[in-house]
């Protein structure tokens, strides 16, 4: 579910100092999210040039493995804890249908998130990859945010990323006209949880592009607007709700659900989202790792 890589021999890669190398870490999405992924980033490097002294001896342990006996006995516990689990959700996704008059508002000021026209994006997804990484200032985005009301950062982003998409497609002469839908996960942590418990903990909306549009600062409002109707929305039903939902499908059912998906194609053909986009805040301090001036990617 891990791996991590030190790679070496950068020093002709423009823009990075001599010297250089870079730590690959490739995590499990089933043992993290950004705000965990960000904890092992924090553990694995320092605050200071200076390496920390590890001389000293470390006494940690690793728990013993379960036994057999225990597992089964876990098992059945939550077996027996599913019933009401399960009279509990359905009763509070009921209840969830009975929104509030405001919040009801915010549903219908949503744009149709329907995917109404398939992109070459939305094709069987092959097993090659290509990275690709544009460097932006913050100062640069943040100027952007303060020239439209309430914006966010957020909405920055998602402006950006789609008007980077509108002019890919329009030079390959394939640029839909409805605007492209994007899906954005987000976060189902209560304020007060510190991130201790760990774990993945994210669920998901989706947000009109307005790739349909080509004035960026238009589009940008657009953008801002339908983000707090989906939002207000998501969180006002329950965006923990839909984690329930999915924990409480057996796993030998969701795994034959999902090869039935990808045997079929039916996850190109009938798409939630033409992409995916996400926004992990790093950490807000300097990090070093053996010395060296820490710049995530």
């Amino acid at each position: 579910p891990w791996e991590a890589y030190i790679i070496e021999g950068l020093d002709n890669i423009e823009g990075l100092p001599p010297g250089c190398f870079a730590m690959y870490l490739k995590i499990h999405h089933c043992a993290i999210d950004g705000a965990t992924g960000n904890q092992i980033v924090e553990a694995l490097h320092d605050l200071t040039p200076v390496p920390g002294d590890f001389t000293k001896e470390d006494f940690w342990q690793p728990e013993e493995d379960p036994s057999q006996l225990s597992l089964i006995g876990r098992s059945y516990l939550n077996m027996l804890k599913q019933p009401s689990k399960i009279v509990n959700l359905i009763k509070n996704t009921i209840d969830s249908l009975n929104l509030p008059a405001e919040i009801g508002q915010k549903k219908d000021e949503m744009e149709d998130h329907a995917i109404k026209e398939l992109t070459r994006f939305n094709h069987e997804v092959s097993p090659h990859r290509v990275f690709g990484a544009v460097p932006i200032e913050l100062s640069r985005l943040k100027a952007i945010k303060d020239g439209v009301p309430n914006c966010t950062l957020n909405d920055v982003v998602l402006s950006i990323i789609s008007g980077a998409m509108r002019r890919y497609l329009e030079d390959k002469n394939e640029l839909p006209e409805s605007s492209l839908i994007a899906g954005v996960p987000m976060s189902t942590r209560a304020p007060k949880d510190n991130n201790a418990s760990g774990g993945n903990a994210v669920s998901g909306m989706r947000v009109t592009l307005r790739s349909d549009i080509a004035d960026p600062v238009v589009r940008l409002k657009m953008i801002h607007a339908d983000a707090v109707a989906s939002k207000v929305y998501a969180n006002a039903v329950g965006a923990q709700r839909l984690v329930d939902i999915a924990e409480s499908i057996p796993s030998s059912v969701a795994a034959l659900g999902m090869r039935i998906i990808s045997a079929t194609g039916l996850s190109s053909r009938n798409p939630v989202a033409h992409t995916v986009i996400t926004n992990v805040p790093g950490p807000q301090v300097p990090l070093y790792m053996c010395g060296g001036l820490e710049r995530a990617v």
